[in-house]
């Protein structure tokens, strides 16, 4: 779809952002870096998910249903928020929070469209547009939270 590009791109600039942030920072703490190094991680796994679609490699290839490859992210997910909570309270977290109910309705739309449990005219569509929007906002929290380094 011609918006996989958007997304990729998106993902490419946070990691950036992520690794700018590790490297040339200056001096983190270490509970911001151990924050750093697990964004960067999921970010990866964002990847994995939203750009090489992984949960259809696995579903074709090793017939992994989706809903077990999205569980296991989500695990992912919430053990990550769960160990930086008081690392995310602190920063503009609403932002995080609005990209992850973005992309949980891309994954939500996806489950149930491929499930055929139902069916909407242009769901592809929806889904990238969810996704996009996801990724935007993750994306835009990095930037923030770099910024906000920077004014620490």
């Amino acid at each position: 779809m011609e918006f996989e590009s958007i997304k990729t791109v998106l993902l490419a600039i946070t990691v950036l952002i992520i690794l700018y942030i590790i490297f040339f920072k200056g001096e983190l703490s270490s509970q911001k870096l151990k924050f750093m190094i697990s964004s960067l991680s999921v970010t990866l796994i964002l990847i994995l998910i939203i750009i090489l679609k992984l949960h259809h490699f696995l579903r074709l290839q090793l017939s992994i249903p989706n809903t077990l490859t999205y569980f296991l992210t989500a695990i992912i997910f919430f053990l990550h928020f769960l160990f930086f909570r008081r690392e995310i309270i602190k920063t503009n977290f609403i932002i995080l929070i609005l990209s992850i109910g973005f992309i949980f309705c891309a994954v939500l739309l996806d489950l149930l469209t491929d499930g055929k449990i139902i069916t909407l005219p242009e769901s592809d569509l929806i889904e990238e547009i969810f996704r996009i929007a996801g990724t935007s906002l993750w994306m835009f929290y990095y930037l923030n939270y770099s910024i906000k380094l920077r004014d620490l």
